[in-house]
């Protein structure tokens, strides 16, 4: 099935488990969920994607944004 016009969502569970994944080298979990709610509050990360939409446009920029995050708390 194609994702042409975003049809085909990425839930909150599965970015929230994604991200964790993705950084589970650099941080604890809880730390890391704690990092998800502050992008959450501030409207950064939203609750829903198209796939296409995570995998071409946001996802790098909230990987960034989090690394960023990590960095300056280390």
């Amino acid at each position: 099935m194609l994702d042409y016009y975003g049809s085909v969502t990425k839930s909150e569970t599965d970015i929230d488990s994604e991200l964790i994944q993705r950084f589970k080298d650099h941080c604890q979990e809880s730390y890391m969920k704690k990092i998800i709610s502050e992008l959450r509050k501030e409207n950064i990360l939203h609750k829903e994607y198209s796939h296409s939409g995570w995998m071409v446009f946001h996802s790098k920029e909230i990987y960034d944004i989090i690394k960023d995050k990590i960095n300056n708390d280390l």
